[in-house]
């Protein structure tokens, strides 16, 4: 029963196939194989190009894409370079180059650079400009000049002569 079960040698060939003889079995002893050298047909490769080479075209759909999509690349550079310097061209003073998003020096008056270089400064009321010009505390003051130097004394100051000469002669 349980010899059913086992696989049974394959006895007959399959279609179209001839069964080998075994060397062991059906070959006599004396016999001997020629063996013939078997001549192949050799494939002739040239190394320098391969067998499948990249195309060197483009179908042309394919290069009427990539020359639109070019195209409205330059468009886009040119039109964002118009509007930059029509931009740049309407700033005429401090306020509008603040507005328009460039740097503003910290300093007093407020200064404003344009990219192209100009520069605009913060207009001061005159109120303002009174609070940061110092008033000159000599304004009022006296002025001796003698041959050599001269200097600045207040009003209240009186000068007088000592009579003694001072210095070495």
């Amino acid at each position: 029963m349980a010899e059913e079960l086992l696989p049974k040698p394959f006895t007959q060939p399959r279609d179209g196939q001839t069964d080998l003889p075994l060397p062991e079995k059906e070959l006599p002893a004396h016999a001997t194989v020629k063996e013939e050298p078997v001549n192949l047909p050799q494939k002739q490769t040239n190394i320098g190009t391969p067998a499948h080479p990249f195309p060197t075209f483009l179908p042309k759909k394919l290069a009427i894409l990539a020359l639109i999509l070019i195209g409205l690349i330059f468009a886009a550079g040119v039109a964002f370079k118009y509007f930059e310097q029509r931009k740049l061209n309407a700033i005429t003073d401090f306020e509008t180059c603040a507005a328009a998003g460039y740097p503003v020096a910290e300093s007093y008056p407020a200064s404003c650079r344009t990219s192209d270089g100009r520069s605009f400064t913060q207009i001061l009321s005159e109120e303002e400009k009174k609070k940061i010009n110092t008033p000159d505390l000599t304004a009022d003051w006296q002025v001796y000049s003698g041959d050599y130097y001269s200097f600045k004394y207040p009003k209240s100051w009186i000068p007088y002569a000592s009579g003694e000469k001072q210095g070495a002669y």
